[in-house]
């Protein structure tokens, strides 16, 4: 069912609401973009996972032993820290945790943003705090929603970054796509409690044109500060390949700007982008070729890795600086490798002929495609998962639920890939400062997740079935069926 949200140019709300135990809905629903599969009823193992205001900042955790396991680790599981509404936006697409370590945000594509002060190690589950028919969290939700007009499709609010000064300036910042002025913009605000002060600090950075796409698709949905405080954009080609390849346009890129802080918004071209000096190329561009970038993964301030859909292939890639043509729109379908020579070739592709769901015995028949990339778990204080993730990156098909991770090698490559685990519907990962991964589903149900090994000793109590309700059925962006590729390829 696809969902028709209204966006104004302003923000309109926040306020405070405390929650105890919340009745989860347990109505069945369907997945957005189509007539998917049903979803086979969560439970919490990896066999079908179950389904602001400043603060002030926490001591961190006492360090735990990791868990025990059995065996040696199999595979991974998914633990249900939170699920369904009130507790959670309606398609959340994105989990932020907050620079002080004790509290995070969850972005709703709606334009809903709920920051959480307790931090994400704090919910564990259990009978007390997760009865069979609620979840519980037991803290204060402090609720804004940003405004405007928002359609079905990928439009809405796609990501949401913190400035790197955020806990001095309290500046963060929203890429949305909005479907009454037909542009795609990034716009700064300022974190407070009142509501009046959150809608007056609104301040646009950039904006352009989605150049009359011809559906609302394919819009992007990554936003990176790097270490040297610029920040990388990546946008989709709105339905228009060769917007990809179009060296003046926008559309189709990763763009790296450097916002200014003044009460005037804007922002600056840094003046090392390769294209800087070159008339013949926008100068916000590093990088072109793309599609539907939708989530991405900073590993160590450098190496950007990221989850492109195709129209034939999924991809997996990375930007390791400097520019680079990742492939798209040298014809009707360049994906994969059918990209012409000098492009940059993906590291792992699939598709609906090869594919990896017949690893997955848990795959139920899903049709379309996405790819999705996580987390590349390294550089932890306590390894939760006794080195079964431990330097490698996990990727995933968001509609079809597999799960894999593989080796992030020194000169960029992922190998050995293999599966660990499946989950629907997944829109982001985190590595919590708990040494836990953890993440968000969109749908069937919508919750907030930790990632356990799935042979760990005394693992915690099943959640109680839930599907998604039809409210809340439109995914992040547009994941394609044989049907939709013969459009694309018009």
């Amino acid at each position: 069912m696809n969902h028709e949200l209204r966006f104004h140019r302003s923000v309109s709300i926040v306020h405070t609401v405390r929650t105890g135990a919340l009745g989860l809905l347990l109505a069945c629903g369907v997945a957005s973009c189509g007539d998917p599969a049903a979803p086979k009823a969560a439970d919490a193992t990896a066999g079908g996972a179950k389904a602001a205001s400043p603060v002030t900042p926490s001591p961190a955790p006492a360090r735990e032993k990791p868990a025990a396991v059995a065996a040696k680790p199999t595979g991974l599981r998914f633990e249900t820290v939170l699920q369904r509404l009130p507790d959670l936006p309606r398609i959340p697409v994105q989990l932020v945790p907050h620079p002080d370590g004790g509290s995070f945000f969850i972005l709703g594509r709606n334009g809903n943003i709920h920051h959480y002060d307790r931090p994400l190690e704090a919910f564990p589950i259990s009978k007390e705090t997760l009865p069979e028919s609620s979840a519980k969290f037991a803290g204060r939700i402090t609720k804004a929603k940003i405004d405007g007009s928002f359609e079905k499709g990928d439009m809405g609010t796609l990501s949401m970054t913190l400035d790197p000064d955020f806990l001095t300036n309290k500046f963060f910042y929203i890429w949305y796509a909005d479907q009454g002025d037909k542009h795609v913009a990034l716009d700064r605000f300022v974190w407070r409690e009142d509501a009046a002060a959150v809608s007056a600090s609104r301040v646009n950075v950039i904006r352009f044109s989605r150049r009359e796409a011809p559906a609302p698709y394919h819009m992007g949905g990554v936003a990176k500060f790097l270490p040297d405080k610029t920040l990388l954009l990546m946008s989709g080609d709105a339905e228009r390949p060769e917007l990809s390849q179009d060296r003046k346009d926008l559309n189709g890129k990763m763009i790296r700007i450097r916002p200014k802080p003044g009460p005037e918004g804007g922002y600056e071209v840094p003046a090392d982008n390769p294209h800087v000096g070159d008339p013949a190329w926008a100068p916000e561009i590093v990088a072109h070729g793309l599609r539907a970038p939708f989530r991405a993964h900073l590993r160590r301030g450098k190496d950007l890795w990221f989850g492109d859909v195709g129209a034939i292939y999924e991809e997996i890639n990375v930007w390791r600086g400097g520019t680079a043509d990742f492939g798209w729109g040298h014809g009707p379908i360049t994906d994969g490798d059918d990209a012409p020579e000098g492009t940059v070739k993906p590291l792992v592709k699939w598709s609906q002929a090869v594919d990896f769901a017949a690893e997955d015995p848990d795959y139920a028949g899903e049709t379309r495609l996405a790819a999705g990339f996580g987390v590349i778990y390294e550089d932890v204080a306590t390894d939760r998962y006794q080195g079964f993730l431990s330097g490698k990156g996990i990727f995933f098909d968001i509609m079809r639920g597999w799960i894999r991770a593989g080796t992030i090698t020194d000169d960029g490559r992922i190998v050995d890939h293999r599966h660990v685990g499946h989950r629907q519907f997944v829109s982001d990962m985190v590595v919590g400062r708990d040494g836990y991964v953890y993440g968000v589903t969109w749908d069937a149900p919508v919750s907030v997740f930790r990632l356990r090994l799935s042979n760990e000793i005394k693992p915690s109590p099943k959640a109680a079935p839930v599907a998604s309700s039809a409210d809340d059925t439109s995914g992040p962006r547009r994941e394609h069926t044989a049907a939709s590729r013969k459009s694309d390829a018009k």
